[in-house]
């Protein structure tokens, strides 16, 4: 099945695949054009705007067949992949039943993927709240020798003296690093992985401390100087003022704030890099993306009201397609208000959200996104305390709020 799929992907995108000479403005002069790959005879391998479709498709049947296979790969090894099938099926003028033994082999060549254990180290700034996390998974240490010693293998001569814990902190401005264990096909794969759980911890931090600045140090705030002039015409007056931007400010709850989100902290923690979760903590932690990818200080008002209110969606009608805004509204009511007397106050939110998508610019107001992050971050705390009581959010909202799908 899975051989007859990607053989006929391939042998209908090689319509959209064209072959000429290597030129460096190639994809300025051709707009119909979407990828090129250059091969080391200096020929182009370009892959016009109709190939999207059958290249995304090999992407989502490689994507689902690695992972069934247990092979951790890198986008850009997928993408490596599916354009050297397509090169070396239209170099040779291969029709379907060419390409289809021509994939068996590739597959073959697939399945012998070589996996190696990594130990990634990464940085995480502005992280001063929950102390540290030490899983099978990911380790949180302030980053020192004996840190380095603990936890590394030993260090090549060549680097002795130069991959320090100083060398370390000072490049990254920070002294709290993640370490993670990971398995995967090469390097980039390795540290593309390490990234994706280092940005799952931080949306646990930003679950339990809505003030946390905490961030990957690729997401981290790097302030910029802005200077400018100011002229009030009415009362001739000019003047000039500085201020810096992107830095918020840098707040560190008290113990007793910490304390307080311990337990919940603990049990979100234990599963949240799991890789057998239950549907409830499935939902938790798909809904959790939507919440922690949000940048208050950063993003507009409008991505924020969007992103808060698809975590909502997730968590309150998941599976509901029919009359989706009534059923978010009632659902919402009942749990944030006690009854579904408020229905209609809930069903604006989900409106607007539609207006947003299909009717084009609205209004939102600070405390319009303020309220659905309130709501996304009450519920996903809730979800985790119930997160070892219930199986999925069906039982759960049956037995806690009397909910019925």
């Amino acid at each position: 099945m899975f051989v007859n799929e990607v053989s006929r992907l391939a042998a209908d995108a090689l319509a959209h695949v064209e072959i000429i000479p290597a030129t460096s403005d190639l994809m300025q002069n051709r707009p119909d054009i979407w990828r090129v790959s250059i091969d080391f005879t200096g020929h182009s391998y370009v892959m016009k705007s109709g190939i999207v479709h059958y290249f995304l498709e090999l992407k989502r049947l490689m994507r689902d067949y690695c992972a069934e296979k247990h092979l951790i790969v890198s986008e850009n090894f997928i993408d490596e992949q599916i354009i050297q099938l397509l090169v070396d099926s239209k170099a040779s003028n291969m029709s379907l039943p060419d390409v289809a033994l021509h994939v068996k082999s590739w597959i073959v060549d697939i399945d012998k993927t070589k996996q190696d254990d990594y130990e990634v180290i990464l940085p995480v700034n502005r992280y001063h709240s929950m102390g540290e996390v030490a899983t099978p998974h990911i380790k949180i240490v302030r980053m020192t020798e004996t840190a380095i010693d603990d936890n590394l293998c030993h260090i090549p001569r060549a680097l002795e003296g130069r991959f320090t814990s100083k060398y370390l902190v000072d490049t990254n401005d920070t002294d709290t690093f993640a370490i993670i264990n990971t398995r995967a096909n090469d390097e980039k794969s390795a540290v593309e992985l390490a990234h994706i759980i280092v940005d799952k911890f931080v949306y646990a931090i930003k679950l339990i401390d809505p003030n946390a600045t905490a961030s990957s140090r690729r997401k981290s705030y790097v302030g910029l100087p802005l200077s400018y002039g100011i002229y009030n015409k009415s009362k001739d007056r000019i003047r000039t003022a500085f201020t810096r931007l992107n830095e918020p400010p840098y707040t560190v709850q008290s113990n007793a704030f910490y304390n307080k989100f311990n337990k919940p902290w603990i049990r979100l923690i234990d599963f949240l890099f799991d890789g057998h979760l239950t549907e409830l903590q499935k939902s938790i932690i798909d809904a959790l993306y939507w919440y922690g990818e949000v940048d208050v200080h950063r993003d507009s008002l409008v991505s924020q009201y969007l992103y808060f209110l698809i975590g909502l969606e997730k968590l309150l009608v998941p599976n509901h397609e029919r009359q989706k805004a009534k059923k978010f509204a009632e659902h919402a009511a009942i749990i944030f208000s006690g009854s579904a007397e408020h229905a209609s106050f809930y069903e604006d939110y989900y409106k607007k959200r539609n207006m947003l998508i299909h009717e084009g610019p609205v209004i939102i107001y600070k405390e319009d996104a303020d309220t659905l992050r309130l709501w996304l971050r009450s519920i996903l705390l809730e979800l985790v305390e119930n997160a070892t009581k219930f199986i999925d959010l069906k039982s759960y909202y049956k037995d806690v709020h009397g909910i019925e799908w």
